[in-house]
């Protein structure tokens, strides 16, 4: 298992925590906070490398398109569906108290139905909508999904080879059509999310093929130590300056990339140490949770803080520390339960019920064919 990478992926997910919250350290935003929305491309690229792990060899031999959907679905929709209708309930009690005569913001925008819609189909990030709506960073797992999708059909077809040049190029393409897009950075979600995603997706799919060979491992292995920090330093310097220019967010994503070619390997030095200490792995295990959870724990902290402080008060230094220390914490201690009682409870109802099926339907094959 690669417990490294899970661990990075929870530290991750507490930066895109930092990033959405409204309190910063100074009058600003520190910038590598202010860019760490670019954290997200490193849950893509990671994903394509997960993905090739488990089902590069599965696909297109033991594991047919209805069971590999059903078991994907199984692991992001439960927690997806369930963070909808805890954002649907959040907007049906603020509505309500603002038409009551308490709080001064209508939410109303007149589109609720069709955006509930196009999140219960994961179609946040194809377009389907002009703006993120209800758990808005779901719209990375709307993505994700259609990377499955793609991910399958890549392998059955172009890509059944599993050959080194498929995915870099597939890469390529996604991430030159961004470029013609003439964006200012990489912020890109609601439209062309999917794209995005793909481009990051298939270099950790890319990385891993590179990991399966030997001399890469003694290499790595060698140079462990001095690997971890470089590239430790590395992606804080590139992340704090990406948004100078587009190709420095390109060049976070090689970085993220070049982290999991490292941190996927088995020895450790002193970073790899820490990522595999019992703490950060269950920060990791819950990384999900506290991605799909984080958004709406900091509107309701935000109102809470509203309701009890003047309206002039502006959080800075210790208390935004002190604030920012709170929503982490809080964050958390939610992941854990629903990890526990949502993610993991109905992931592993799915597996089961897949599992059952294919015995089924293999029982039957073998009495038909007997």
């Amino acid at each position: 298992m690669y417990y490294k990478l899970e661990s990075l992926r929870g530290v991750a997910a507490c930066l895109v925590v930092l990033f959405h919250s409204p309190y910063h350290f100074g009058a600003e935003p520190l910038q590598f906070v202010s860019n760490s929305y670019l954290f997200v491309d490193f849950f893509f690229v990671l994903s394509g490398f997960v993905m090739a792990f488990s089902y590069s060899e599965k696909i297109g031999r033991t594991l047919t398109f209805k069971p590999y959907i059903q078991l994907r679905l199984g692991r992001i929709y439960p927690l997806h569906l369930f963070m909808l209708a805890a954002c649907i309930g959040y907007f049906l009690l603020k509505q309500t108290l603002f038409m009551l005569g308490y709080g001064n913001t209508n939410l109303y925008q007149g589109d609720e139905l069709y955006t509930i819609f196009t999140n219960l189909l994961l179609l946040q990030a194809a377009g389907a909508n002009d703006a993120l709506s209800w758990n808005t960073p779901s719209w990375s797992i709307g993505a994700e999904f259609f990377a499955y999708m793609a991910f399958y059909g890549f392998l059955i077809t172009v890509d059944r080879h599993k050959g080194l040049w498929v995915p870099p190029l597939i890469s390529l393409i996604c991430y030159g059509f961004i470029l013609s897009l003439g964006r200012p950075n990489l912020d890109i979600t609601y439209d062309y999310g999917v794209i995005r995603c793909l481009g990051a997706f298939y270099l950790g799919v890319w990385v891993f093929r590179l990991n399966a060979f030997e001399a890469t491992h003694r290499w790595i292995s060698h140079h462990i130590g001095k690997l971890e920090w470089l590239l430790a330093i590395a992606t804080v310097a590139i992340v704090t300056v990406a948004e100078a220019h587009f190709y420095l967010s390109l060049a976070a994503i090689g970085i993220f990339t070049l982290s999991i070619l490292v941190y996927a390997n088995p020895a450790n030095g002193g970073v790899g140490r820490l990522l595999n200490s019992q703490p950060l792995r269950l920060i990791g295990q819950w990384s999900y949770s506290i991605y799909m959870l984080h958004y709406l724990i900091i509107l309701v902290f935000n109102n809470v803080i509203s309701a009890l402080t003047p309206a002039n008060v502006v959080f800075s230094g210790p208390a935004s520390l002190l604030l920012n220390t709170l929503i982490v914490l809080l964050t958390l201690a939610g992941s854990y339960l629903t990890y526990e009682q949502i993610e993991k409870r109905y992931r592993d109802k799915v597996k089961a019920y897949v599992k059952q099926r294919r015995q089924t339907e293999q029982a039957r094959v073998n009495t038909e064919t007997g």
